[in-house]
C-alpha cells in the first residue's frame, strides 16, 4: 500500500472509474419540528445505493490543496481523497473522500483523512468541513468517529428529481489537530 499525491495524467483513467458511492439498508430520516431538526435512523425495506458521479473530480483535483490516493501493491486505486482551503472562514473543505468497497473497514479513509490534517496545519484553517447525505448512515458513522459533529441541515439543496424522496444535505465540522 502507497500513500501518494494524486498525478491526473497518470491517475485519470482509475479516478474517473472508481466506485464512489455505497449501499445502506440503513439511513437518517430528517424529522422537523417547528425551529428544530433530528436525525433519526430508520430502516429501509430494500438496500439504498448512491452514485456518485466523478465528472468534475478533476477540477476537484486541479482546485485542491490536498489530494492523495492510497495505491494497492497491484497498481489499482483503493481509496482517494480532495480538500481545499477556503480563506474567507478559514475552513479546510473536504470535497472528497472514497475508500474502494472491498477495502473498507481497513483504516484507509482514516489514512486519507488524517492526510488532509498534516496538510490543513500547514495553513491557516481552523477547522475541516465537509457534506454528505443523511442517506450516507456508513460515512456519517465514520465522520462521526473521527471527531465530526453535525454542524447543519438543508433540505431543500438537492433537486428532488435527482435523489431519493427525502435526501438531505448534511453538513459537519472539526477542528483542526
Amino acid at each position: 500500500m502507497l500513500l501518494r499525491k494524486i498525478d491526473w495524467q497518470h491517475d485519470h483513467v482509475a479516478l474517473l472509474d472508481f466506485d464512489a458511492g455505497y449501499s445502506t439498508e440503513l439511513i437518517y430520516r430528517v424529522d422537523t419540528d417547528g425551529l428544530s431538526f433530528a436525525l433519526c435512523e430508520q430502516m429501509l425495506s430494500q438496500p439504498f445505493r448512491k452514485c456518485y458521479d466523478l465528472e468534475e473530480l478533476a477540477d476537484d483535483v486541479v482546485d485542491a490543496d490536498c489530494a492523495w490516493l492510497v495505491e494497492s501493491p497491484a497498481g489499482g486505486i483503493d481509496g482517494f481523497v480532495t480538500a481545499h482551503y477556503e480563506a474567507w472562514n478559514r475552513s479546510m473543505e473536504l470535497t472528497g473522500l472514497f475508500v474502494r468497497p472491498g477495502r473498507r473497514r481497513q483504516g484507509l479513509g482514516r489514512l486519507l483523512l488524517d492526510k488532509v490534517v498534516d496538510v490543513a496545519l500547514g495553513t491557516p484553517a481552523r477547522q475541516l468541513w465537509l457534506e454528505t447525505q443523511n442517506t450516507n448512515l456508513p460515512g456519517i458513522r465514520f465522520y462521526l468517529s473521527r471527531g465530526f459533529t453535525v454542524c447543519g441541515l438543508d433540505t431543500s439543496l438537492y433537486d428532488p428529481n435527482e435523489v431519493m424522496e427525502g435526501e438531505a444535505a448534511v453538513f459537519m465540522a472539526r477542528p483542526i489537530g
